[in-house]
């Protein structure tokens, strides 16, 4: 569901859009910035699945325009459109690659985490 400019004229994001609403217009604001380099912090955190999938277009929007797109994720989904990632748990690297290897390893080796209690990665 697309935004119709002329619904949202006169009303204010942070007070009368739903959370929904509110996302698309940072898509939207985000891409007419066109900017170089965009963070994502859990992209998918309260939005529905149509927000989602448009967000994963706004990415891919961005990395055609040459734009570096980091985001920061404890979910396998939001992974998946990635093309790099680095594994860190409790502050240190544990792994970095192509997105499909680090998918795979989260996967089969972090879940559950054998780095559960933090103690155990700083005495590594």
């Amino acid at each position: 569901m697309a935004l119709d400019p002329a619904t949202y004229l006169d009303r204010f994001v942070d007070e009368s859009l739903s959370g929904g609403e509110r996302k698309r217009v940072e898509l939207a604001s985000i891409l007419v910035m066109r900017p170089r380099l965009l963070v994502a912090d859990e992209p998918d955190s309260g939005i529905d699945v149509e927000a989602l999938r448009r967000m994963f277009d706004l990415f891919d929007t961005l990395r055609e325009q040459k734009a570096t797109v980091l985001l920061v994720t404890h979910s396998s989904e939001v992974l998946k459109h990635a093309d790099h990632a680095t594994l860190i748990c409790c502050g240190r690297t544990i792994e970095a690659g192509p997105a499909e290897e680090i998918q795979h390893y989260f996967e089969d080796r972090c879940i559950p985490c054998p780095f559960h209690d933090a103690r155990e990665v700083t005495q590594a």
